[in-house]
């Protein structure tokens, strides 16, 4: 992504979709986002990160912001490259209802949520947030590790000495 002059430009290799703003949104983003990452070929562990993430980005638009009223809406956008070995997953808002910035905080043992950015800031390589016009995107930055085992020898040819 590159930021011009407050616009925000896809990158080649990025994806992006709208999600309706109602609750059953949040399996489909999942769903979609491991399909893109899978045809990335991006390593299990970090789908199984994004993935987590992303339920937490979404619900958090759907419970922090107008996306979640009638013809709201929430949007993915997926950047992927395995060539530096990093996954930016971006979640845009139809607008804040309180005109707060998400805040990072940690609920009580017993509190049913309100760990979803503390969960972020764990997990994530990078995170934050930007505000424009229409909304807020939260964001999130998986990067890994070279693979540690040693390269797999091309297969032997056939009448070879």
């Amino acid at each position: 992504m590159i930021g011009l002059g407050g616009a925000v430009i896809a990158m080649p290799g990025t994806v992006d979709r709208r999600f309706a703003g109602v609750a059953a949104s949040v399996a489909d983003a999942r769903r979609w986002v491991r399909r893109v990452l899978d045809d990335n070929r991006v390593p299990d562990d970090v789908v199984d990160t994004a993935l987590l993430l992303v339920s937490e980005l979404a619900t958090n638009a759907l419970s922090h912001t107008c996306s979640s009223r009638p013809g709201g809406w929430f949007g993915l956008r997926v950047a992927c490259d395995r060539v530096r070995r990093h996954v930016r997953v971006e979640c845009d808002d139809a607008g804040n209802r309180t005109g707060t910035h998400p805040r990072y905080a940690m609920s009580g043992p017993d509190a049913a949520g309100g760990r979803g950015l503390a969960l972020v800031a764990a997990l994530a390589t990078a995170y934050g947030d930007r505000a424009d016009a229409t909304g807020r995107t939260v964001y999130f930055e998986l990067h890994w590790p070279k693979s540690s085992g040693r390269p797999v020898p091309p297969p032997a040819r056939r009448g070879a000495p």
